[in-house]
C-alpha cells in the first residue's frame, strides 16, 4: 500500500513529465505510473506533449518499469496464492 501510494504521487499527474527536473528522472523511469500518466496524456488531452519516450531519451528505457510491472505482479500472485492456499480445506 506504502509503495502504490510513492509511486502515484511520483508519477506526472500534476506536474507535466517535460518540466521534472533531470535528477528526478531515474524515479521516473522505475514508476510504471509515469510511462502510463504521460501517455494518456498525449493520448487524450493533447498529442502535441512529448512523449514518455522523448523525455526520457528514448523507448528503450521502458524495460524499467516494465520490469518492475513484471515483478509486482508475480509477487502479488505468490502472495495471493500463500493466503488463499489452504483456506477451502479450514472452511
Amino acid at each position: 500500500n506504502v509503495v502504490a501510494r510513492l509511486l502515484f504521487f511520483i508519477a506526472p499527474i500534476i506536474i507535466p513529465i517535460e518540466r521534472f527536473p533531470e535528477r528526478f528522472h531515474t524515479v521516473l523511469e522505475w514508476n510504471p505510473f509515469s510511462v502510463l500518466v504521460a501517455q494518456t496524456r498525449v493520448w487524450v488531452i493533447d498529442p502535441d506533449a512529448p512523449s514518455w519516450g522523448d523525455v526520457m531519451g528514448g523507448w528503450d528505457h521502458l524495460v524499467y518499469p516494465i520490469a518492475l510491472l513484471v515483478t509486482l505482479c508475480i509477487l502479488a500472485v505468490w502472495a495471493v496464492r500463500g493466503l488463499i492456499g489452504g483456506v477451502a480445506e479450514r472452511v
